[in-house]
This record gives structure tokens, C-alpha cells and sequence, in this order.
């Protein structure tokens, strides 16, 4: 082992240790740690990863291995997602956390050739989709004495895990489409890396794009006008991953129940139905706000909404039976050849109720409904606003019908 070596065993052994006593320390020995960020960074070699320095300077030609790497605040707990905090360069590394307090640092050597570039569906800054799969675009510089001669997409921010697809050398660039590796609705981040020919790994880019495949939900309608001509106001819209195209939809003159889209900037869709009802005794327009009945129609007649009809019923029994003295019943006497106190049995199997028996108690009397037959005659009155079946809010004393409050 060379002397430079023997250095760096013994100063990652000394740092290891300070590491050690960090993890292990109270809050009281946290105040003592100098200078409040302590870093230490680690280069790959042959024979593997050995102490570089303590600062800032980096070694040229090398990229961040961030599954290796740690970063931990004040609170010993992992600093994540590394990318937000870590800013590295050629030759420079900034810690953006002030509360950052440890961090180890460990550096690959990196391909000469750049960083791809990359992006999905489209270029720009704000990209949503609702597809699993979409359409990506990928080039880079090959060096005269260096090719490219595989990539890789993938989610994690490490090439560790990479699925290497093979490029021609004479290739600079190239289209596909990518597949997320879930379903969830979310920004997904999706990372680049080239191979060279030697085996050297490029700095990733980077694309983000909105993956939303949920419809979104109707929000409130609000009425800003009624009259003779109809109804107009809004739709609201509400999307909580991409958002919506327009956070309200506008409705103008409307009367009848009509459906509006609404649309988030995935282009999913939902159709919200916007109720509309036109009163009897004018032609005055209201939105409906109560889970009204709907227009029924009888001999002419017309009731309107959130009103029911006056019936008159008749009741009628079949061949062989008699009304029953509620006249809405049928009754009809049965021998119990059982014996008595059987009459209960022999009613229920054949599915009639039991009304009693005679005197011998051999005679069952057994029951039915009686036939049913109503009449609509007028138009009940309006009920009470208060009446919680039908949800009224106010009166409409222009039109005696139920209107937004």
C-alpha cells in the first residue's frame, strides 16, 4: 500500500469516528461540532472508495453517487431528496441546507462525455399527462475518440439499478416512448444517463412531468343572473394533482337542466350537471336547489316542482274473496284439515296473513292486500321550505317555486 493511501485509511478512520460519535451523541454535542456543516468527501478508485478532503473543491471528472451518499441535519435525521440541497458543479459543491451538519460525500469517476439532453412529451417547465406511457426525446456529443454506445431511463436517482439499451456509435440521439414505473398521481422525476464505450457513466438530466389520470370533481354552482331569458352563472372546477384548465366554467341562459365539462390540465374531463327548472305560473327561470320531484303529467294537468299529486284510490278483491272491513284489505275463509290451532301454518304457506279462525276453530280466515287503484286529481300544496325530504332554502315569491338562497 503506497503512502498516499496510508493517508487516506487513516484520515477516513479518523472521520469515520467523529461520524460514529455524531450518530451516537445527545443534543448537548451537537452545539460543540465545528464548523457547523462538516463534510467529507470520498473518491472511487480501483481498489474502491478512499477520504479525498475535507472541503469543498471536487476532483474533475467525477459525478455524485447518491446511493451511497448521506447528508443528516442537527436532528440526525436524513436529509432527502438530496438533489433539493446538493448543488454540484464541475469543481464546486454547495450545500444549500443551513441545517445540514454532516454530509458524506461519495464521487464516481464520470464519462467525458456531457450530460444528455432530455425530455418527455414536449419540451417545457410545467408538463402534465394522464397516459402511463409517453413519447421521449434523447441526444448528446459523442467525442471523436469516445462513443456513447448505450442510455438509460429510469426513475431512481442512481444508474445503480439502470436496464442499459444499446445505441449505435453512429447514433447521437434518439426517440421512444418511456413507461412510469407506477400508477400513482404525482410529479414523476425521470433521470437520463449515457454509457460510454469504456463503461463511464455521465451526469443525469433530468425531466419532470405531472402523471394524473383522475377526472376532476364538479364544484359549486353559482347563479349570477335569472329571468325570462334563463339562468347564468358558473361551474366550479377543483383538481388537486394538475389542476384544473379554468377553476370555473360559465353557463349563460340556460333553460333547462344542462351538463358542463370541466377539464384539468391532464385532459381529463367530468361532466357537472347544472339543474334548471321553469315555473308553471310564469315564465320565470330558477335554479332548482332542492331534491325536488320531477314535472308529473295527468289528464292535462301539471305539477310543478317539489309538489306532489292528490290521489283518489279504490280498492277492489278478486273472485272469491271479500274487502275487508279497513276496505283496503281481502279476506277468505280456509278449512284447517290439521286439526285445530293450525290456522297460523296453513295461512303463512300458502302467503297470506292470518286474521283469525271461527268459533270451531277448523275455519282459518287469511288476509291479503286488496287490489290497488289510484286516481291524480289536483296538485298538492307546496310544502313547508323547512321540509327537509325536499331540501327548499327559500321561497321564489316571483314564481311560488324553490330558489337558491
Amino acid at each position: 500500500m503506497n503512502y498516499k493511501k496510508k493517508i487516506g485509511i487513516v484520515l477516513g478512520g479518523i472521520f469515520l469516528t467523529i461520524v460514529s460519535l455524531f450518530l451516537l451523541s445527545n443534543n448537548n454535542s451537537f452545539h460543540s461540532i465545528k464548523p457547523p456543516k462538516t463534510l467529507a468527501i470520498y473518491i472511487k478508485e480501483d481498489d474502491g472508495y478512499h477520504l479525498y478532503n475535507d472541503g469543498n473543491n471536487l476532483p474533475i471528472g467525477y459525478r455524485v453517487n447518491y446511493t451511497n451518499t448521506h447528508c443528516y441535519d442537527k436532528e440526525k435525521q436524513e436529509i432527502t431528496p438530496l438533489r433539493d440541497y446538493l448543488k454540484v458543479t464541475d469543481d464546486m459543491l454547495e450545500l444549500t441546507s443551513d441545517k445540514t451538519i454532516l454530509c458524506e460525500l461519495y464521487l464516481d469517476p464520470k464519462s467525458p462525455i456531457a450530460k444528455p439532453e432530455f425530455y418527455l412529451k414536449e419540451e417545457g417547465e410545467e408538463k402534465y399527462t394522464n397516459e402511463m406511457t409517453n413519447s421521449f426525446y434523447l441526444s448528446w456529443a459523442n467525442l471523436d475518440s469516445l462513443k456513447i454506445n448505450a442510455y438509460c431511463l429510469t426513475e431512481e436517482e442512481s444508474d445503480d439499478n439502470c436496464e442499459w439499451i444499446s445505441v449505435l456509435e453512429s447514433e447521437n440521439s434518439i426517440t421512444g416512448n418511456y413507461t412510469f414505473q407506477n400508477d400513482t398521481n404525482e410529479k414523476k422525476l425521470v433521470f437520463a444517463y449515457l454509457q460510454d464505450a469504456k463503461g463511464m457513466v455521465s451526469d443525469y438530466e433530468i425531466d419532470e412531468i405531472t402523471f394524473d389520470n383522475v377526472s376532476p370533481t364538479c364544484g359549486d354552482i353559482v347563479k349570477t343572473s335569472k329571468g325570462s331569458s334563463g339562468v347564468s352563472g358558473t361551474v366550479g372546477c377543483i383538481d388537486v394533482t394538475s389542476g384544473c384548465v379554468n377553476e370555473k366554467e360559465t353557463f349563460s341562459n340556460l333553460k333547462s337542466t344542462t351538463y358542463k365539462t370541466i377539464t384539468d390540465k391532464a385532459g381529463n374531463t367530468n361532466s357537472c350537471e347544472v339543474p334548471v327548472s321553469k315555473s308553471t305560473s310564469s315564465s320565470y327561470y330558477t335554479k332548482k336547489v332542492c331534491s325536488c320531484k320531477t314535472y308529473n303529467t295527468s289528464s292535462g294537468s301539471v305539477c310543478g316542482d317539489c309538489q306532489t299529486y292528490n290521489q283518489t284510490c279504490t280498492y277492489s278483491c278478486s273472485s272469491g274473496w271479500s274487502v275487508s272491513a279497513s276496505g283496503k284489505g281481502c279476506y277468505k275463509k280456509f278449512s284447517d284439515s290439521s286439526g285445530y290451532g293450525h290456522c297460523t301454518n296453513l295461512c303463512q304457506s300458502m302467503g297470506y296473513s292470518y286474521g283469525g279462525t271461527d268459533s270451531t276453530g277448523y275455519v282459518c280466515y287469511c288476509g291479503k292486500d286488496a287490489d290497488e287503484n289510484c286516481v291524480n286529481t289536483t296538485c298538492a300544496t307546496w310544502p313547508s321550505c323547512e321540509n327537509s325530504s325536499f331540501g327548499c332554502k327559500t321561497w321564489n315569491t316571483t314564481s311560488s317555486g324553490c330558489t337558491t338562497t
